[in-house]
């Protein structure tokens, strides 16, 4: 077999959707992403009510994906998204998300212990 070959990415053949035995419908109003160096991981959470006036989170399910799957993810999320509000109109919302420079800060620390380990 040629090194072409070898090196081509696999091929995907588009058919119907089918569900695995597994297949779960999760309801979530809360998420969180985790990152590793060979993936991240989004942890999709229920806020419940263990006692009155007592909220939880109560996670449901993770999905763990490459890198480069959740850039696609992410652009296919953020066009869906948009689409749906040029239709729908804005989604208010007043939760602020995380910091760019605090999860930068993060990551780097993250390469570095890695880079560290490599060594």
């Amino acid at each position: 077999m040629s090194d072409s070959k070898q090196n081509a990415p696999p091929t995907i053949v588009r058919t119907a959707p089918t569900r695995s035995p597994e297949f779960k419908d999760v309801y979530s109003n809360h998420s969180r992403i985790n990152v590793s160096p060979f993936d991240f991981s989004m942890v999709y959470s229920k806020i419940v009510e263990h006692a009155p006036g007592l909220n939880a989170i109560e996670d449901q399910v993770v999905v763990r994906m490459s890198p480069q799957q959740f850039k696609i993810f992410v652009q296919t999320a953020t066009n869906m998204l948009k689409s749906w509000e040029d239709v729908f109109g804005d989604i208010k919302s007043n939760v602020k998300s995380a910091d760019p420079a605090k999860i930068k800060d993060s990551i780097v620390k993250l390469k570095e212990a890695v880079d560290k380990q490599s060594t």
